[in-house]
């Protein structure tokens, strides 16, 4: 069997990855939710279009929503699913964004017109009046940073857990398109990849032979250049990895590139980022 039939992507395996989530605070985030928006748990079961009985299990903790019923969870609650999956978001919104962006929705098309321009004043304004210093200048990209490792070498577990910290990274291409940051242990991805390495990984669907990509093999992560005979090394002390029709083969992404030292942002531009967005990521 080739590696185009066994290479499985991200969104094919979407739905795992609940199973991997903390029951009891995904419930919470449900319950704090809905009472932040003084909803009844009626109410909120009418909206999804579940039973009453459901949203008291997923509350406590007993359960979790079925993959399909998310997007509707996530409308009823009015948040993104970062937030409901507890994954800090540079795209993520505030109470008071939200309560913006329907106020807006609320405006008839001559009053939206308005707002615009009035928006669109104020921030040449605000760019005339508080000037940005060149280093103030400089953007910067929030990315997890996966506590998994992945393996260049004999395989580490590399499972579908959510667990990390939050970095922030001067943004230029590579970084712009990655999705996450994984961990190179071992040698045989040398002199291309070394342990140790920080990884600039983008979630794709699928990879082009020759391309180097983070990979979960029977549980197991490892990073490798992918060929349609199977997962090669750099190191040529190592073999391709080929495999049978019951080994389980998945692509988790590319690889864009390594992590320098000089993308980490500075203690200065993280205060200031996190300023321009009012700190609620503080």
């Amino acid at each position: 069997m080739s590696m185009n039939d066994k290479v499985v992507s991200i969104r094919q395996n979407a739905e795992k990855a609940p199973s991997s989530l903390d029951r009891s605070a995904f419930g919470e985030r449900i319950y704090r939710r809905r009472m932040d928006l003084t909803m009844s748990t009626q109410e909120l079961a009418d909206r999804v279009g579940v039973s009453k009985s459901a949203i008291t299990n997923w509350e406590a903790g007993l359960r979790r929503p079925d993959i399909t019923v998310v997007p509707a969870l996530c409308v009823a609650l009015e948040i993104s699913v970062y937030r409901l999956l507890g994954i800090e978001s540079e795209y993520e919104l505030d109470n008071e964004e939200y309560s913006t962006i329907s106020d807006y929705r609320n405006l008839n098309q001559n009053n939206r017109y308005v707002i615009r321009q009035t928006m669109a004043a104020m921030i040449e304004a605000q760019k005339h009046f508080y000037p940005l210093t060149a280093e103030e200048h400089r953007s910067i990209k929030r990315l997890f940073r996966n506590e998994a490792k992945t393996a260049a070498g004999y395989g580490n577990p590399l499972s579908d857990s959510i667990q990390g910290e939050t970095i922030y990274l001067y943004l230029d291409d590579d970084v712009r398109r990655a999705d996450e940051i994984i961990t190179v242990t071992g040698d045989s991805m040398e002199p291309t990849y070394r342990d140790g390495d920080e990884l600039l990984v983008e979630h794709v669907q699928e990879l082009n032979p020759g391309e180097v990509g983070i990979f979960v093999v029977n549980g197991d992560g490892f990073v490798k250049e992918y060929q349609r005979d199977g997962l090669h090394s750099h190191n040529p002390a190592y073999k391709t990895m080929r495999f049978a029709p019951e080994d389980n083969v998945r692509c988790v992404g590319r690889v864009l590139g390594v992590v320098e030292k000089s993308q980490y942002a500075s203690d200065a531009d993280i205060a200031y980022h996190k300023a321009r967005r009012g700190g609620k990521h503080s």
